[in-house]
């Protein structure tokens, strides 16, 4: 015969079976792809938007372009003072994807933004 008491700890053990589940797809997840925030695409956004905020300029000398990778495109033209922050953003990203890139003529400041020249 099965007791209330032993039904209550059923549905604790499966709750609490489900959970350590969870949590485990989660740490594979982490472990396997070096990044569990962006199997939801919310890096890849992230960065993004940042190289978008780091492209302003008053003349040419202030843009810089950085190497970048798929997603975000062979080049990112961004604000001198910026570069070091968006390079380390797009090269601590796993790409997962390949470009064939041509080569750029240089970089200039149109319209407060920097703009590769091809």
């Amino acid at each position: 015969m099965v007791t209330m008491f032993q039904l209550k700890n059923k549905k604790v053990l499966v709750i609490i079976s489900g959970f350590l589940l969870i949590v485990g797809v989660g740490y594979f997840i982490l472990v396997n792809t070096g990044n569990l925030v962006d199997i939801f695409g919310l890096k890849e956004a992230n960065i993004k938007r940042e190289i978008a905020k780091a492209n302003y300029c008053n003349v040419a000398s202030d843009c810089r372009i950085i190497a970048a990778q798929c997603p975000f495109g062979c080049y990112a033209p961004v604000n001198k003072k910026e570069a070091g922050r968006i390079e380390t953003m797009i090269n601590g990203y796993e790409s997962m994807c390949i470009y064939q890139c041509i080569k750029i003529k240089g970089v200039d400041c149109i319209d407060n933004k920097c703009q590769i020249l091809e």
